[in-house]
C-alpha cells in the first residue's frame, strides 16, 4: 500500500513580472508588471556549480526557482515572493527524456532599490 507522505516540492507561490517602460516627464521609466501570478515553484539558495557558471561569464546568481508550471520567461524579468525579489539571469528546462517541464531559473536577488511594480 503506498504511503502519502504529503511532500510538496513546489511549496512557494510566486509572481513573475516582466519589464515594461513608461513614459515619465519626457523620458522612460522602466516598470514591472505581472506576467503570470500565483504559480507554484521553490525558490532555493543557488548550488556552488550554478554560481560559478554564472561567475565565469561575470554574473552573479543567488538563487535557483525551480516549477513545473509552463511559463515564458526572458532574462531580466524579476520573480516576485512575497517582498523578496530576483532578478532572471538564466533559464532552462532540466526534465530528462521529454517528459514534461521542469524549468530552472537562475536569479539574482534584488536588494536595496526601488523598483517600480506596475498592478494592472
Amino acid at each position: 500500500m503506498p504511503i502519502n507522505i504529503g511532500l510538496n516540492l513546489q511549496p512557494h507561490k510566486v509572481t513573475l513580472l516582466a519589464k515594461t517602460t513608461k513614459c515619465v516627464g519626457g523620458g522612460q521609466e522602466a516598470t514591472y508588471s505581472p506576467r503570470i501570478s500565483n504559480f507554484p515553484a521553490m525558490v532555493a539558495p543557488a548550488s556552488s556549480d550554478v554560481k560559478l557558471y554564472y561567475a565565469q561569464r561575470q554574473l552573479t546568481v543567488t538563487h535557483t526557482i525551480y516549477t513545473s508550471s509552463l511559463i515564458t520567461a526572458v532574462i531580466g524579468d524579476v520573480v516576485q515572493l512575497g517582498s523578496r525579489l530576483f532578478s532572471l539571469h538564466g533559464a532552462q528546462n532540466i526534465a530528462e527524456y521529454g517528459f514534461g517541464a521542469l524549468w530552472q531559473l537562475d536569479a539574482l536577488e534584488i536588494t536595496g532599490t526601488n523598483l517600480i511594480i506596475q498592478m494592472d
